[in-house]
């Protein structure tokens, strides 16, 4: 789980605002889910278009990265009833979530999250059960986007 600390940590430090016109940079064209906002990725664009070429893909790849720990952790945790690990998972998967778009996913780590620091997740089970359908549907929406990119 350190690693994906670390991880998001970075997406934080590589996603800053930057001085690029919203109307000079390119906007992410073609269909996506309805999980994943259009205007995170815009951002992600505007950023790779200032200069900073492979951008947005390696951001793409570290949400991946990351998400596939907190989900094992997420899940683990959920298994041995830890309120403090559900808490901590779900809290570094909130923010990388966001930063690509995958604002469902964002919106159900952000519950779990409050949920667990309370210690009131009866249903985590469900709730990860969820989290990981969020997953699945942004990281196709996600892969899709990237091969548009490619």
């Amino acid at each position: 789980m350190e690693r994906s600390v670390e991880a998001t940590a970075t997406t934080a430090e590589m996603v800053r605002p930057n001085s690029i016109p919203r109307d000079k940079a390119p906007e992410p064209r073609g269909p996506l889910s309805h999980d994943i906002d259009l205007a995170a990725l815009g951002e992600l664009a505007r950023m790779e278009w200032s200069g900073r070429p492979g951008f947005m893909k390696r951001v793409i790849h570290l949400f991946i990265e990351t998400a596939v720990e907190c989900l094992k952790e997420l899940g683990d945790a959920s298994a041995s009833g830890d309120m403090a690990r559900l808490q901590r998972a779900s809290h570094v998967l909130k923010p990388c979530s966001a930063t690509v778009g995958a604002s469902v996913l964002s919106a159900h780590c952000e519950e779990l999250e409050a949920m667990a620091r309370a210690g009131l997740v009866q249903d985590a089970a469900p709730r990860v059960r969820v989290i990981e359908e969020d997953y699945r549907r942004a990281a196709a929406a996600l892969s899709a986007r990237l091969g548009q990119t490619a």
